[in-house]
């Protein structure tokens, strides 16, 4: 025997029941039970279209989604963030809100596309494929006028394991898997005259002592000492010079990449008062 409580509604022609009256809300909320659906419950008459069933479950939903108010936000084309529509600034098809206002004008003068970054999440630098970044000093903030091109590569970490696991086939197969599988990525940033020099000095050096110990042992590899310890002894230093000189290469490029791709590269590198300078990142 049917519960007063239950509801029935035809579908295909056929009814389906018993439903209770929240199932019934439910069904109704989301156009399961439209208004020219048959309904029926137990002291009815006749089954009838719902629209003539005022007492029907979920009448105050459809209500309130009906006069429910119309979304009054959208997205900053600069930092894709949510913006009530009334503190958006308009520039032909653009969207830009408040906060974003100085760097986006800061853009127009610069030539730079708006919406492809930069911006920072915590000591990171992101930003979408072939941008160019505020001609800005990476190093001090600074207006820099010396901009350099970068095409940025990533690969997976997992596959050092075969430098150290294979020696050197494992380098040579290193090399070739990562030529291949590795992810890329171009941009332009730039440095002032300041830093551009003391950056050239750097890499000059660093180059002039990598080349001048790999030479030493090359040599070392096919001379003969009387004194094997003297040799022992040079060897050890000459390859704790060519690791210190790249750890020190690795912290004289501009980028850092730690990821390419899936959205925006994510890179170490700029100072923290060029990235104290940038929009912080929309997920941050």
């Amino acid at each position: 025997m049917a519960d007063e409580g239950d509801w029935y509604y035809e579908s295909a022609g056929s009814p389906v029941g018993p439903i209770s009256a929240d199932e019934f809300a439910v069904k109704r909320s989301t156009a399961v039970i439209t208004p020219d659906t048959k309904v029926w419950k137990p002291g009815m008459d006749d089954w009838a279209p719902l629209r003539s069933v005022p007492s029907a479950p979920g009448g105050e939903m459809a209500i309130s989604a009906l006069h429910a108010p119309p979304d009054t936000t959208t997205q900053c084309d600069e930092c894709s963030r949510p913006t009530p529509k009334d503190e958006l600034l308009a520039y032909g098809n653009l969207q830009i809100c408040t906060a974003c206002k100085e760097t986006f004008v800061d853009k127009l003068k610069q030539g730079v596309r708006v919406g492809g970054g930069p911006w920072r999440d915590r000591k990171a630098i992101l930003f979408y494929a072939d941008t160019d970044l505020p001609k800005r000093c990476l190093k001090c903030n600074e207006p820099a006028e010396h901009s350099i091109t970068r095409n940025l590569s990533h690969t997976n970490h997992l596959l050092l394991l075969l430098v150290l696991i294979g020696g050197l086939p494992g380098i040579l197969i290193y090399v070739l898997i990562a030529f291949f599988i590795r992810q890329r990525a171009m941009v332009t940033a730039y440095l002032c005259t300041k830093h551009r020099k003391s950056r050239t000095l750097f890499l000059t050096i660093n180059w002039t002592v990598t080349i001048v110990l790999t030479l030493t042992l090359i040599l070392l590899s096919v001379m003969t000492f009387a004194n094997n310890d003297f040799l022992i002894v040079v060897i050890s230093l000459s390859v704790l010079g060519l690791l210190i000189c790249a750890i020190a290469g690795l912290r004289l490029q501009l980028f850092r990449v730690q990821k390419i791709k899936d959205g925006p590269v994510r890179a170490s590198g700029p100072s923290r008062k060029f990235l104290d300078s940038l929009q912080p990142w929309r997920d941050s």
